[in-house]
C-alpha cells in the first residue's frame, strides 16, 4: 500500500513537470512566431527602403526574443522528464546567428559610420529576398521541431497517465481488499463481543440469564417504577425433589431436566419477561409491567405446564412458586426475600403450588386467581 502511494506521488510529480514542459513549449512557439514576424516586418521595410532610422530596435527585439526562447529550451533540458529539444536548440542558435549576420552590417554602416563597407542600404533587394527566404525556412524547421517536441511530450504524458491509472486501480484494489479485511475483522470482533456478552449474561447450560444479568435488568425496572410508576413483579421457582432426580438418574439427566424446564417456562413468557437461573434448580422470573395478580396467573400457568410435561428418562416433575410485587420502597433483595418466603410456604404446604406475599401481609396459601 505504501509502495503504491509512493509510486502515485512520483507519477503525479512527473505529470506536473510534463505539464510545465507543455507550457514551456507553448511559450517557445509564441516566441518563434514573434521572431519570424519581426524578421518579416524588417525585411519588408528594408525591401521598400522604409527602414531609415533607429535601426537597432529590430535587432535588439529579435535577439531578445531568440535568447528568451533559448533560455526556455535550456530550462526544458534540465527537467527530470526532459523533452527532446536539442534540434530545436540548434535551430534557434542558427536563427540567432542569422540575425547577427543580417544586422551587423546595418549597425556598422549607421552607428560606426563605416559607410557601405559590407552592404549598400539602398541596394538590399537581393539580401532581403535571401534573408526572408532563410527566415521562412528556419521558421518552418523550428515549427517542425516544436511539433515533434509537443508530440513527444503528449505521448509521454499519455503513457504516464495510463501508468497512473494502473497504479490507481491497484490502489483501489488494495483499498477494497483492506476494507474487506477491516469489515471481516469488525464482524469477527462483533461476533466475539456478542459471544462474550452472551457468556457474561447467560447460563451456559440452560441459556437462561444469569444472576448478574437479572440484577441489572431489575435495577432498570426499579428506576422505571420510581420514574413512571410502571409495576413490576418477580417469581421465584424451584423444582420439587430435584436432588432425588440427580441421585437416582445422574447429573446428566438432571441437566436435561433443567433445559426442558426452561423451555416450558419460555413458552409462557412474553418477550419483555426475563428468566434467570438463580442457582441449582432455582429460577427467578422478572416481569416488567405486571402487577401481583398477573404474576400469580403466569406462575400458575407455568406450574401447570411443568406438571403436564414428560421429561426424558425422569418422567413427571413438579415445581413450587413464590410471587411478590416490587414496590417503590423495595430493592431487588427485599422483593426476592418476600418471594422466597412465599416459596418456602409453598414447599411446606405440600409443593406443586403458587404462593404470594404482599409487602405488609402474611403469606396466603392460595393465590388470588
Amino acid at each position: 500500500m505504501s509502495l503504491a502511494l509512493s509510486g502515485r506521488q512520483r507519477m503525479a510529480s512527473r505529470l506536473q513537470k510534463q505539464t510545465g514542459s507543455v507550457k514551456s513549449l507553448q511559450a517557445i512557439g509564441v516566441l518563434v512566431t514573434l521572431i519570424f514576424l519581426s524578421n518579416y516586418t524588417f525585411e519588408v521595410l528594408a525591401l521598400h527602403n522604409l527602414y531609415r532610422s533607429q535601426h537597432f530596435l529590430f535587432p535588439v527585439l529579435q535577439a531578445t526574443l531568440t535568447i528568451w526562447a533559448l533560455t526556455e529550451v535550456w530550462l526544458l533540458r534540465r527537467q527530470t522528464a526532459p523533452v527532446p529539444v536539442h534540434r530545436l536548440n540548434w535551430a534557434l542558435i542558427t536563427q540567432f546567428l542569422l540575425i547577427l549576420i543580417r544586422h551587423l552590417p546595418w549597425f556598422a554602416s549607421d552607428q560606426l559610420e563605416l559607410g557601405p563597407v559590407l552592404f549598400e542600404r539602398n541596394s538590399g533587394f537581393g539580401a532581403s529576398t535571401f534573408f526572408l527566404t532563410a527566415q521562412m525556412a528556419i521558421f518552418l524547421i523550428t515549427s517542425k521541431f516544436l511539433i515533434d517536441a509537443f508530440a513527444y511530450s503528449e505521448n509521454t504524458r499519455a503513457e504516464q497517465l495510463a501508468f497512473q491509472m494502473i497504479l490507481t486501480e491497484r490502489a483501489l484494489e488494495d483499498f477494497r481488499h483492506a476494507k474487506d479485511q477491516a469489515e471481516a475483522t469488525a464482524q469477527a470482533l462483533s461476533q466475539a463481543n456478542n459471544e462474550l456478552h452472551r457468556l457474561a449474561t447467560t447460563d451456559p447450560l440452560t441459556g437462561a440469564h444469569n444472576r448478574r444479568s437479572l440484577e441489572n435488568a431489575a435495577k432498570r425496572e426499579i428506576e422505571r417504577l420510581h420514574r413512571y410508576g410502571a409495576p413490576c413483579s418477580v417469581i421465584t421457582m424451584d423444582l420439587d425433589r430435584f436432588k432425588m432426580v440427580n441421585d437416582t438418574f445422574g447429573h446428566e439427566a438432571g441437566d436435561t431436566v433443567l433445559v426442558e424446564v426452561c423451555k416450558c417456562v419460555r413458552a409462557e413468557l412474553r418477550q419483555i419477561d426475563m428468566l434467570a437461573r438463580w442457582g441449582g434448580e432455582e429460577f427467578v422470573i422478572l416481569l416488567p409491567h405486571s402487577e401481583l395478580e398477573q404474576a400469580c396467573r403466569l406462575a400458575e400457568a407455568i406450574r401447570m405446564r411443568v406438571e403436564a410435561h414428560s421429561f426424558p428418562v425422569v418422567g413427571r416433575l413438579t415445581a413450587s412458586f413464590g410471587v411478590a410485587q416490587i414496590h417503590r420502597q423495595d430493592t431487588l433483595d427485599s422483593a426476592l426475600k418476600r418471594s422466597d418466603e412465599a416459596l418456602y410456604e409453598a414447599k411446606e404446604s405440600g409443593r406443586n403450588r403458587v404462593n404470594w406475599r404482599g409487602i405488609e401481609t402474611e403469606p396466603w396459601l392460595q393465590p388470588p386467581l
